[in-house]
C-alpha cells in the first residue's frame, strides 16, 4: 500500500509538472505571422536600394540603411558588423559588379519588425584579385525605425547551384 502511494504521489508531482510546463511553453509561442501588408513595398525598396548600396561601393548608403548593432553571418559562418560592411566599402576591400536578390518573400511580424528571404547574387572581387561569382540564399531581419525599414541582422547560406 504503501508503494502504491509513493508511486501515485510521484505519477501526481510529475502531471503537476507537465502541465506547468505545458502552460509555460504556451506563453513562448512565436508569434504568427501578419498576412501580406502594403508597407511590403517599402521593405523591398529598402532591401534593393541596400543591394544597390554594396554594389556601387556607398558606404554612407550601407550606412544608413542598417542598424547600429547589425550582424551579418555569412557562408562560412563569419559574423561580419556594420562597421567592418562600411569600411570594406570605403576601403574597395570588397567591389561588387552585381548584388541583387530575387524570388523574395517577406513576413511581417507586427508592425516593426519583418523577414525577408530570397536569393543573392553577387560577382566581384575581394582583396587584390580575389574573383567571386555566386548565388546564396539569404534571410534578413527588417526593423521599422520611424518611416525607415533597417537591416538588423542577416545571414547567408553557402553558394547554391544556380537553376
Amino acid at each position: 500500500m504503501r508503494t502504491f502511494l509513493a508511486s501515485s504521489l510521484a505519477l501526481a508531482q510529475v502531471i503537476v509538472l507537465a502541465s506547468a510546463l505545458a502552460s509555460a511553453l504556451a506563453g513562448c509561442a512565436a508569434p504568427e505571422p501578419v498576412p501580406e501588408r502594403p508597407d511590403a513595398d517599402a521593405l523591398l525598396a529598402a532591401e534593393t536600394q541596400l543591394c544597390d548600396a554594396y554594389q556601387r561601393g556607398d558606404a554612407a548608403a550601407i550606412a544608413a540603411g542598417l542598424t547600429d548593432d547589425y550582424t551579418l553571418i555569412n557562408g562560412r559562418g563569419e559574423l561580419s558588423t556594420k562597421r567592418d560592411d562600411v569600411e570594406d566599402a570605403q576601403t574597395g576591400r570588397i567591389r561588387y559588379t552585381r548584388f541583387r536578390n530575387r524570388d523574395m518573400q517577406v513576413r511581417f511580424y507586427g508592425p516593426t519588425t519583418a523577414v525577408v528571404t530570397g536569393y543573392t547574387e553577387v560577382a566581384g572581387t575581394a582583396g587584390a584579385s580575389h574573383a567571386f561569382d555566386l548565388t546564396v540564399r539569404f534571410t534578413d531581419t527588417f526593423v521599422k525605425a520611424g518611416p525607415r525599414w533597417l537591416l538588423a541582422a542577416g545571414q547567408a547560406s553557402g553558394p547554391i547551384a544556380t537553376r
